[in-house]
């Protein structure tokens, strides 16, 4: 264009910097860069308040001797209109157009060239502001890769320890606890570790949920068991408070749904919990009725306590923020509740509502997709029995962690062989073991090399491929894949209750009992 003002083949932008000119833009020239020594825009930035035009370097005695004059590109027309940094109003380079023929520019040329010159200058502040959001941008990436490293080592190590408090708690016989003290400590315990394992939960459902990682599973569920479960757990502080807690479900509700349990289940217990905590007397009532919207399901959660605020309503949903702590110093929280409600909610296909009056309570509606299923499953066989007799290898270097699954799995009647490495583990073989719970995280040789190297075996020896399942602390989707490429069949993530544990390594035996997945070569 601004060849096109001035009527001249040659036109550059060219910034300068101590030794040399090195040209941003150019047309009607291959050069890149020439010396500051020999540049014309060197001069031209002197005074950046006024264009430079040089009509004929043949008589200009500063550039007659010029190399650039002499030789190529044979300069003859020179006018340089400076270019300033905006913020710093330092002059940085020009724009500049070259003739190799005498020449004269008219005033209106020149405004036209100065005109374009501001516009180099804004686009250089643009590129500059970009290159900024570029880094800022990094830095952030960076950030949030440490905060995901951060919530990982977070969950390795407050879910083992909990894996230990719970476990041992569920490994114990009830019939030789005959001190009611001590059974009612162990309730409180057991509690306790259910509750961090809440917290824990919600914390790494919000990076899912930030990073676009949430992922929904689905299965048939009784959903007046979830419903019962999730009011057993509330049923502690509720009791405490001598609040009413009521469970109203219609008859027309499906025995049987398909849809993530774990997630409804999720929904339930924080909306429950909250009503529980803001309701210092009165009820708690859980409503679940057939919707009007074909396949879905309408849940009600309400409560006689403080109420919503007008000023709290806008940020009800919001993460990190808790409402109503005005007028209820004393219920605490972390503000991730409902903000994670809202989130499954809607990745459950679903809408949910918020109506409270301050003083009088508050009632949350949610409509989700779960569609009715089998409303005849197949009585499901007592955790005591589905595993009896099998022979489990437990693989885990926390002593704890490897004397708390040893005790559940003889509770479930089950054979246990447990060691302390993946190097161990590698030395029995070929012992014959039916499933394998192999922890991930282990020095030495950790449980993926491990799975690796078993595999490699049973190839190698033409044994039958036996189910390997992941114990680890960390939840994460990577980790699944990661403990499938190695070889593994399933990975259960720690803390682990008797039930579960019974139930996946059923489920191993009968469908993946002797499938090796993930890198484990040809099926035997």
């Amino acid at each position: 264009m601004a060849a096109s003002i001035a009527g001249t083949p040659i036109s550059l932008i060219s910034l300068v910097d101590t030794d040399r000119q090195w040209f941003k833009a150019h047309h009607g020239i291959d050069a890149s860069e020439t010396s500051r020594s020999l540049s014309f825009c060197a001069h031209a930035i002197l005074d950046p308040t006024q264009p430079f035009v040089v009509n004929d370097t043949h008589n200009d005695e500063r550039f007659a001797d010029n190399p650039l004059v002499l030789g190529e590109p044979k300069i003859r027309f020179y006018a340089g209109i400076p270019i300033q940094d905006v913020k710093s109003s330092m002059p940085v380079g020009t724009l500049c157009v070259i003739s190799d023929q005498p020449k004269e520019l008219s005033e209106m040329q020149l405004t036209s060239l100065s005109k374009l010159a501001r516009q180099v200058e804004r686009t250089l502040l643009l590129r500059d502001y970009t290159h900024q959001l570029t880094q800022h941008n990094h830095e952030l990436e960076i950030a949030n890769q440490a905060k995901s490293r951060f919530l990982d080592t977070v969950s390795h190590d407050i879910r083992t320890p909990l894996n230990g408090i719970i476990g041992s708690i569920e490994s114990l016989d009830e019939n030789d606890l005959r001190h009611e003290q001590l059974r009612n400590a162990l309730n409180t315990i057991h509690h306790c570790g259910n509750s961090l394992l809440h917290i824990i939960n919600n914390i790494l459902d919000l990076s899912s949920i930030e990073t676009g990682r949430l992922e929904l599973t689905r299965e048939d569920f009784d959903l007046r068991s979830l419903a019962d479960d999730v009011l057993h757990v509330v049923s502690v502080e509720a009791n405490s408070k001598q609040l009413e807690l009521i469970s109203e479900i219609d008859d027309a509700v499906p025995v049987s749904v398909h849809g993530d349990k774990t997630r409804l289940h999720q929904i339930l217990l924080n909306l429950l919990s909250n009503a529980v905590k803001f309701t210092p007397s009165g009820f708690v009532r859980l409503t679940i009725q057939p919707s009007d919207q074909s396949e879905r399901i309408s849940i009600r959660v309400s409560d006689s306590g403080i109420g919503i605020s007008d000023a709290d309503y806008p940020h009800i949903f919001e993460s990190f923020v808790q409402v109503g702590q005005a007028s209820a110093s004393h219920a605490k929280g972390n503000g991730l509740g409902l903000s994670i409600v809202d989130a499954l909610v809607k990745a459950m296909g679903g809408t949910i509502e918020v109506s409270s009056k301050e003083g009088e309570g508050t009632t949350f509606d949610f409509t989700i997709l779960l569609p009715a299923s089998d409303p005849n499953p197949q009585k499901e066989t007592s955790s005591e029995t589905l595993i009896a007799g099998v022979h489990v290898l437990v693989v885990d270097d926390d002593t704890i962690n490897r004397t708390v699954m040893s005790a559940i799995l003889k509770k479930l009647n089950a054979t246990v062989t447990a060691v302390a490495s993946g190097v161990e583990t590698v030395d029995l073989f070929p012992n014959q073991f039916d499933v394998i719970l192999l922890d991930c995280q282990m020095p030495e040789m950790d449980g993926y090399e491990t799975a690796r190297q078993w595999r490699a075996l049973e190839r190698k020896c033409e044994k039958r491929a036996i189910p390997i399942l992941a114990l680890t602390a960390h939840p994460f989707e990577a980790t699944r894949r990661e403990c499938i490429d190695a070889g593994m069949n399933q990975m259960l993530t720690k803390p682990i209750n008797a039930d579960q544990l019974a139930r996946a390594v059923r489920e191993a035996l009968e469908t993946g009992a002797h499938t090796p997945l993930g890198g484990s070569g040809d099926k035997n």
